[in-house]
This record gives C-alpha cells, structure tokens and sequence, in this order.
C-alpha cells in the first residue's frame, strides 16, 4: 500500500468548467500532480485533499481512486482505504495492486478487532452474483450483451432459413447464446445493483452508534466498525443521517460514518 500512480489522469478536461469552486484554468493533470507531489513528500493529507477535488469535479479514474487509497492507508484510516481500494476495482477489476491493498486493509482490520475482542471477522458486500462478474466492468459486460444479442438474433434468422439437417446444431447454438446472453444481462443488471435494495458502501470509522432513528435522540442499537461493508438505504431529510443494512443489523448512522463505494 505504498505505492502513488504519477501518470495523467484519464479525464481531459478543464476543472474550471466544472464549477468556479475549483480554481480556474486547473486541469485534472495539475491537480492530480500536486496531489501526487505532496504524497511523495509524505504530505498524507495534502494529497487527499487533491485526489478528493478530482472526486468532487465528478472525475472517474482508477489511479485518482488507487492514490487516494493508498494515502488513507499510510494514514492508518483502513475504512477510507477499503473504500477506495474497492472503488478502484470497480473501474479496473484486474488491478493485482489495487486487490492486494483491499485485502491488506482487510487484514490489518481484522488483527485490530481479533486483538481487542478477540474476533477479527470483516463484512464484506456481495453474493453470489457479484462474486460472479467481480472480474467484469459494466461497460465490458454491457458490450458483451449487445454483441451476443446480435448473434442471437442472427442465428434465428439462419435457422428459419437453414435446411432440416442443419437446424438440429443451430438449435443447439441457439441455446448457448440464449444461456450466454441472459449470464450477461444479469451481470449487467448486478453491476447497476438491480438486485441490491441500496448502494454499496464502507464504514469509515470505528464504533460509531448504530441508532434506531436519524437522530442522536434515538436509542442506540450498536455500534458500527470500520471497515465492514453496507447498504445505503436512505438519507434523513437533513442529510445528517443515513440508514443503513450491515450484515443483519439496520439503523442509522451519521452520515460522515459511511462511504459510498458505488459510482
């Protein structure tokens, strides 16, 4: 977890364009620079400021997120690093570094709560199904489905006009694109969380109050740990609180307790 990502940010465009909040006539490369210039020079928290006005201008890039991670981590916050890590994965699922610094995180969190309660188990998000298409980005998965949908329409037409002898193979390639074609629309469906009933997310801190309400007014029901996986249900109107599942447990949380993982 200790290594920065120097080169260009992928997003090219004018931050300033984005909103005046943000400098003018800053790019994206400037910023990620500067960001990467004070992680160099063990400036943790100068370079998170940096990769997070990336965030804010809404750019989306596995190194911006990989850095950010990896500056939360030598700054010990294990859930901040979590989040990013995961993030990173979600646009770059074959990232070895990215996944060796996640279940590094993971690790090191577990050895904390084994040590002081003597239980080092961490939740973490995903069934079946996201296990499954963990390998795949949406895009990759989105294409895939549309070329297959493609094929499939055009074996169907070949079949209806192909001779008796030939129709029993196309039936039987008929079926694997259909069998193909539908893995592929449910990966698709997993990764926009179609079958989530919220967003994915971390806990950012350690042992903040699980409450049965979205205020300090109502009873706490536990505590939340840091580094274990959520579902983001809902906001308070305040935008304060969130509510939130985390393994069998639902309440609500303070809103800064939680980050999101989902884009």
């Amino acid at each position: 977890m200790n290594r920065v990502r120097s080169h260009a940010v992928a997003a090219a465009f004018v931050i300033a364009a984005l909103g005046p909040s943000l400098g003018l006539a800053q790019s994206t490369e400037e910023i990620f620079a500067r960001g990467n210039e004070a992680f160099l020079a063990e400036r943790y928290d100068d370079a998170i400021e940096q990769y997070e006005r990336l965030l804010d201008a809404h750019v989306v890039d596995p190194d911006v997120e990989f850095n950010l991670a990896t500056a939360q981590a030598r700054l010990g916050r294990l859930g901040a690093a979590t989040q990013h890590f995961e993030r990173t994965l979600r646009l770059r699922p074959s990232d070895a570094e990215a996944e060796a610094g996640l279940q590094a995180a993971r690790r090191i969190l577990a050895e904390r709560r084994a040590a002081s309660e003597g239980v080092g188990e961490i939740i973490v998000s995903g069934g079946l199904s996201d296990a499954m298409y963990r390998g795949f980005t949406e895009p990759v998965l989105a294409w895939g489905l549309l070329a297959l949908v493609v094929a499939l329409l055009l074996s169907v037409v070949w079949f209806r006009r192909a001779r008796r002898r030939l129709r029993v193979g196309l039936a039987l390639l008929l079926v694997v694109e259909s069998i193909a074609t539908t893995a592929f629309a449910v990966g698709v469906m997993t990764k926009r969380g179609v079958f989530r009933d919220g967003a994915e997310g971390i806990v950012l801190v350690d042992r903040a109050a699980l409450r049965e309400g979205p205020d300090e007014r109502h009873a706490s029901r536990g505590q939340v740990r840091e580094g274990d996986a959520a579902t983001l249900l809902e906001t308070d109107e305040t935008g304060h609180y969130i509510r939130v599942r985390i393994g069998d447990e639902r309440g609500w949380v303070a809103r800064d307790a939680v980050g999101r993982v989902t884009f």
